[in-house]
């Protein structure tokens, strides 16, 4: 595989009288590969929760997705986010709840990923879908 796959949570924007509040950001929350201890559970829920047909839209559902997540992929010794980072996606919903939230799933080639860390704005890459094939 020359792509890995990441979770994303990102917003639209903001402007007021033309001035801009927020340019709009996407976050790479969370890389989905092998490394996670319940990998195949991860894929099932986000599967169950449409995230391979399109991008989550809705700021309860993405909220609650953040949630459950965290509290059903606990990964042996550790939760799926530090305390830091799970404080930070609750304070990134609160503060760019008024420029739309959207939660996706994105292909990175691997050739990006040795340049990035999650917390880094996505810039250079175009985000690329993921549909379910069945």
């Amino acid at each position: 595989m020359n792509e890995s796959i990441y979770l994303t949570l990102g917003c639209y924007g903001r402007t007021e009288n033309g001035f801009v509040l927020c340019p709009g950001v996407q976050n790479r929350i969370l890389k989905i590969d092998d490394s996670l201890s319940d990998c195949d559970g991860v894929f099932k829920y986000l599967d169950a929760v449409k995230l391979f047909d399109r991008p989550m839209l809705d700021q309860n559902s993405i909220r609650h997705l953040i949630f459950n997540m965290q509290d059903k992929f606990d990964q042996k010794i550790r939760r799926l986010w530090t305390d830091h980072e799970f404080n930070l996606l609750e304070r990134f919903m609160i503060m760019h709840k008024a420029c739309g939230l959207y939660c996706q799933l994105i292909l990175v080639p691997f050739s990006s990923n040795s340049l990035l860390t999650k917390e880094e704005n996505i810039k250079e890459d175009t985000p690329i879908l993921i549909h379910a094939i069945k």
